[in-house]
């Protein structure tokens, strides 16, 4: 008996002890372009500096320019992403243990 993909249910079954099943964690970003824009007439209030201090509204928008002069397009939203790529590959991805949440690995 096959299922769908062709695969014999018979040997998925033989293998199903064999597979481990592994779990990924991609952190989110926000394009700094996009928070400019949409907030053009609103304050930024919501990022955070090094020491985790709210930054104010003028702050935040002399930062974000600083950081597009430099060349990025993304910030994450997240202060553990390993392997963060600001130029526009965002998170790359890490594997997780899902019996522990903890990383098995730094990046994919």
């Amino acid at each position: 008996m096959k299922n769908l993909f062709g695969i014999s249910l018979l040997s998925l079954a033989n293998t199903e002890s064999k597979i481990k099943i592994m779990a990924t964690i991609v952190h989110l970003s926000v394009n700094i372009q996009r928070i400019l824009d949409n907030y053009r007439n609103k304050k930024i209030n919501f990022i955070q500096d090094d020491n985790g201090k709210m930054l104010g509204d003028k702050v935040a928008r002399v930062e974000l320019k600083f950081l597009q002069s430099k060349g990025h397009k993304l910030i994450s939203c997240s202060n553990d992403c390993i392997g963060f790529d600001p130029f526009g590959g965002g998170c790359p991805g890490h594997i997780i243990n899902p019996e522990n949440n903890t990383l098995l690995n730094s990046t994919l």
